[in-house]
């Protein structure tokens, strides 16, 4: 999935439940392909993509922030509400 570029985790997760694939090859096969997730900013929401170690952030989505002096109060709620997938974790 990742050979045309990165692909949102939501995307592969989707994919792979189609394909019966489970979470734990998903990790391993991240692991050893050197995946690495990236949390960004798209279109106002916060979204996890999977990048091959080569690739780079496709065209209009940006890294997540913000105000340092927010950090403090936004990672307990970070910390509380984890992301959706399993996929979203590194």
């Amino acid at each position: 999935m990742l050979k045309g570029g990165p692909q949102p985790a939501r995307a592969i997760w989707a994919e792979a439940q189609k394909q019966g694939l489970s979470e734990r090859t998903l990790k391993r096969g991240k692991r050893e392909l050197a995946i690495r997730s990236q949390r960004v900013v798209r279109e106002g929401r916060q979204e996890t993509y999977w990048l091959l170690p080569d690739q780079q952030l496709p065209a209009g989505v940006e890294e997540p922030g913000g105000p340092a002096d927010l950090e403090p109060w936004l990672a307990p709620l970070r910390a509380m509400y984890p992301p959706s997938t399993p996929l979203d974790e590194d």
